[in-house]
């Protein structure tokens, strides 16, 4: 049996935390972007090879398996990372929290503020 699934309905199937990337946009992070979006890729690709994966080839469904997991989980890290890093800026003082912005944001998102 043959499934016919478009990018849009797997991206959905994969929809853990898949709107990290918005979240992640600063120039900084481009080499993450990239990585979190290769594993997208890499994930939807799985996902959609598994709907058609011989069953009594285990080894095979298993790699696809972990493709998806992958991304999984390098979301919910990331995720995760992103909500302590939050609550330790949120713990610093005024002054600190200032130049933390000053070292991490540029300059013209800075002026803008």
């Amino acid at each position: 049996m043959t499934y016919d699934m478009d990018d849009a309905a797997i991206g959905r199937a994969l929809s853990l935390e898949m709107d990290i990337d918005t979240d992640l946009r600063d120039p900084s992070k481009s080499i993450l972007i990239a990585q979190l979006t290769a594993a997208r890729s890499a994930a939807i690709d799985a996902t959609r090879a598994l709907l058609d994966a011989d069953p009594h080839k285990p080894e095979v469904i298993m790699g696809l398996q972990n493709d998806v997991r992958r991304f999984r989980n390098l979301t919910i890290w990331l995720r995760n990372a992103q909500s302590r890093a939050a609550e330790a800026f949120s713990l610093l003082p005024p002054d600190e929290q200032q130049e933390v912005l000053a070292f991490t944001r540029p300059h013209s998102e800075i002026n803008d503020a």
